[in-house]
């Protein structure tokens, strides 16, 4: 009766072992199974994280590439106000300011009340392109864009320091209608000097302080 007793307790314990057996094997199924679902989640954050940072420096890539001509173009409206004159866009706008003094026949007062509103444009056009402020990193990321320099400096400190090494008409960078053309460089300040006056090209100083710091610096620093 005994030996009786004693085998029907362990057939008794027996179903009990296989259910624990069985939770068991469930609970270490089901902490695998949470486990592949927090590792997939954090290889699709790790994706998702790439895939922004990727996207983020291709808008900052084209960012910098934007010192371009961009609607509206300043220069192109300056002469819009003249109907009658058969603007070329392609030519430079100095030039063409040029033909329009002759077919006006401007005296020396309408041409400088005129010259100044053109100015004004050139100041505005260059803010268009490059921006406005000149503690804006892109904006100076920008400028060495147009000067050629690969790859850009990410720190304000440097570019500002490419820049202002660097003899260039500040004129140049809005007749450059070309993103893949850089601006032209001089070998010396003397060669910038007698390029500026050959050609005419200025900046009115009083326009780029009130309308751009950025322009403003450049000039004192540059030009």
């Amino acid at each position: 009766m005994a030996n009786t007793w004693f085998s029907l307790r362990t057939s008794l314990l027996r179903p009990v072992a296989k259910s624990i057996s069985i939770a068991a094997h469930c609970r270490a199924k089901s902490t695998s199974t949470g486990a592949k679902k927090v590792t997939s989640k954090t290889a699709q954050t790790v994706k998702t994280a790439e895939t922004v940072k990727t996207v983020k420096t291709v808008k900052s890539a084209k960012a910098v590439r934007a010192g371009r001509a961009v609607k509206p173009d300043c220069i192109e409206r300056f002469f819009a106000r003249f109907p009658e004159f058969d603007y070329q866009p392609t030519a430079p706008f100095l030039d063409e300011f040029k033909r329009l003094k002759e077919l006006k026949e401007w005296d020396d007062k309408a041409e400088e009340r005129e010259k100044s509103k053109l100015q004004e444009a050139m100041v505005e056009q260059f803010t268009v392109m490059y921006g406005r402020e000149e503690n804006d990193l892109l904006a100076w990321q920008r400028l060495c864009n147009a000067l050629g320099v690969n790859p850009v400096p990410d720190t304000l400190h440097e570019c500002r320091q490419l820049v202002s090494r660097t003899h260039v008409n500040l004129v140049d960078f809005i007749e450059r209608r070309d993103p893949g053309q850089t601006v032209q460089k001089f070998a010396s300040e003397e060669d910038l000097r007698r390029y500026t006056h050959e050609t005419e090209k200025y900046y009115n100083r009083n326009a780029a302080k009130r309308r751009s710091s950025l322009l403003s610096r450049l000039l004192r620093h540059i030009i």
